[in-house]
């Protein structure tokens, strides 16, 4: 009898308390402070594990052309050279030497495209950060740990990386 109840008593349990992950257009639009429950998932990348929880987040949302989605802290495109490093990678001459930063992704992530139109809405969790919506720093430091919506205009999509180091 006791064999059964224990099996009994957890399934009754994972019944009662499922325990599912938040949705991904849940996740960006508590960031943002916004409603994307109409939005789809286009493409969902997340190396995030381990003992730590670091890693890389990349998911791309298709929104509806008629969403008014402009959430406070964002700023118009073009990106700072700190995030165009941090997506696309910079390369630079510094003196007599060749200096490259970034791109800060996962080779299975998604690309981002470069985007002509839309806007970027940038936050620090780092420790150390003093303001979390400048990226001015963040290069400075030896790990990084932020979130970055960049809203292509033309195409109506949201890009959503995470990055934990």
């Amino acid at each position: 009898m006791k064999r059964f109840v224990l099996p009994v008593l957890a399934l009754v349990l994972v019944l009662l308390f499922p325990r599912g992950g938040e949705s991904r257009q849940r996740e960006v639009g508590r960031l943002l402070g916004a409603d994307l429950s109409g939005a789809e998932v286009l493409e969902d990348y997340d190396s995030h594990g381990g003992f730590h929880g670091d890693g890389y987040t990349c998911v791309v949302l298709q929104v509806p052309e008629d969403s008014e989605l402009l959430p406070a802290g964002r700023e118009d495109l073009p990106l700072p050279r700190e995030l165009e490093a941090a997506v696309y990678g910079v390369t630079h001459l510094e003196g007599d030497a060749v200096a490259s930063w970034g791109p800060l992704r996962d080779d299975a992530a998604p690309e981002i495209p470069r985007m002509e139109r839309g806007w970027y809405w940038f936050y620090d969790f780092h420790d150390q950060s003093t303001d979390p919506h400048d990226s001015g720093p963040l290069w400075e430091r030896a790990s990084f740990n932020f979130a970055l919506v960049l809203c292509d205009a033309d195409q109506s999509r949201l890009y959503y990386i995470r990055l934990d180091t």
